[in-house]
């Protein structure tokens, strides 16, 4: 199980990797023609009104969506040579969970936490408080209203390397075996206005900290995300 579980997480690499490279190169040709025709549709609707008018600005509000994914694009492909140093990861966890609780609180969902006041582990604060929030975020989309989320750390092992372990987990409606398979694939989402991006630069961000995500997950019981972090 243990050596399926690398070779999984190997392949999932690889094909990360090529796909980041492709998805700079094809973000880097739309950008440019794209933010052209946003320009030209603005000049165009200051001489224009009524209907056309309309119009336009629903051109440039589906090229401004476009640019979002694009942006998605190049931030899933910009995920190697990132500067690590040793951090504390607490305050990184604090912060994700803040961000997230006016939200939690709007839908009555109770967010708790678990980990020590300080641990060390080896990362980029700005790029982990990406991570974190993302799965965070996640798992309050999963859950109903009146429902749990909590997040956990502790120690851990990969193998003879020392790290931590921060595990985020919901009660909500749970992963189908198929969809688990496709889950850190790009574009692959079942939000409505999901881009299907976010696990998968979640993944290309723990892979430069030689870090790992893992995720377990039961229909309608609920989900839990593995982070494993190395110590710093």
């Amino acid at each position: 199980t243990q050596v399926r579980r690398l070779g999984d997480l190997v392949r999932r690499g690889q094909q990360l990797a090529a796909l980041g490279e492709m998805a700079a190169g094809v973000a880097h040709e739309i950008r440019n023609p794209l933010n052209s025709i946003r320009g030209f549709v603005e000049l165009l609707q200051e001489k224009t009104q009524g209907e056309d008018r309309r119009y336009m600005q629903i051109v440039v509000e589906e090229v401004d969506r476009i640019n979002h994914i694009v942006e998605g694009l190049l931030h899933f492909a910009r995920q190697q040579g990132i500067t690590l140093e040793g951090m504390d990861l607490a305050p990184v966890l604090v912060r994700a969970m803040a961000l997230v609780a006016a939200a939690a609180e709007k839908k009555h969902v109770r967010l708790k936490g678990a980990w020590p006041d300080a641990f060390r582990v080896t990362g980029n604060a700005a790029k982990l408080q990406q991570v974190f929030l993302n799965l965070v975020q996640n798992a309050l989309e999963a859950v109903p209203q009146g429902g749990d989320i909590s997040v956990t750390a502790s120690p851990a092992q990969d193998g003879s390397a020392s790290g931590w372990a921060v595990r985020i987990s919901d009660n909500g409606c749970g992963i189908g075996e198929e969809d688990m398979q496709k889950l850190f694939t790009p574009f692959f989402t079942r939000k409505e206005k999901g881009t299907g991006l976010g696990l998968a630069i979640c993944h290309k961000i723990l892979e430069a900290h030689a870090g790992r995500i893992e995720v377990e997950s039961q229909i309608g019981e609920g989900t839990t995300f593995i982070v494993w972090l190395p110590e710093a």
